[in-house]
């Protein structure tokens, strides 16, 4: 078995090579890729990478010209994978490798296909948690879903994840709602995260209203989610 860990960067020259560091120290016993995502970044994030790259050939890098969302960026990345299972880990580290490798050797020692971390706690200001809380809520009364953060850190296994058709901003709800409709389980691991140590949430309001459309949408399309069947999809009531 083997893992693609997508890193999507905008903007990330304080933390970049850290991550970097911190990734390959972690896996550095295990069969894996790191697919760095540069998503328009406008400061030295790019020159900092192919300094990096040079140095190790298990970095995939891959850059778009422009800025065009998280969504996006791990789409792209999804398409760049080549390994067994895939994740995706954002440069600032708040979700640890040590908790993906976990994540990622319990899903190969029991064979599974969808690997979730459940946060113990998350270092939220007041405004944010809210958000969250209020997003997981809404979602769970659009999809009836029974989980606290579709958002959060995950193991994927690869042949599964090429059937999601994605499309919206929400990768982690698509994600989620691919494999369920797969007839997955979808396995929950508690997790610890760390505060953030660099950088700011790149969380705005045209993202949180674009996140909230989207969902209604995937929910709209839901039959069409997946690539090679239709599927009906009802709420557990």
């Amino acid at each position: 078995m083997s893992l693609s860990i997508i890193i999507p960067v905008f903007n990330e020259e304080e933390c970049v090579l850290s991550c970097l560091s911190e990734v390959q120290s972690v896996f550095r016993n295990e069969d894996y890729e790191i697919i760095l995502v540069n998503d328009g970044s406008t400061d030295r994030t790019e020159q900092l990478i192919l300094d990096e790259i040079r140095k190790n050939s298990s970095i995939k890098y891959v850059r778009h010209e422009c800025n065009k969302g998280y969504g996006p960026a791990l789409r792209t990345g999804f398409c760049a994978a080549g390994k067994s299972y895939i994740s995706f880990i954002d440069a600032d580290l708040q979700y640890q490798p040590e908790e993906l490798l976990s994540m990622y050797k319990k899903a190969v020692r029991s064979g599974q296909d969808f690997v979730i971390g459940i946060p113990q706690k998350k270092y939220y200001g007041f405004l944010r948690a809210a958000i969250s809380r209020s997003f997981n809520l809404y979602l769970s009364l659009l999809f009836g879903l029974k989980m606290k953060d579709v958002n959060s850190l995950k193991v994927m296994k690869t042949e599964l994840l090429r059937n999601i058709n994605f499309r919206y901003e929400p990768v982690g709800l698509e994600s989620v709602m691919g494999f369920h409709l797969q007839n997955c389980i979808i396995n929950e691991r508690p997790i610890e995260v760390s505060r953030r140590m660099f950088g700011k949430s790149k969380i705005s309001h045209k993202v949180i209203l674009r996140n909230l459309v989207d969902s209604v949408r995937i929910r709209m399309d839901i039959d069409s989610l997946l690539k090679k069947k239709k599927i009906t999809y009802r709420i557990d009531t």
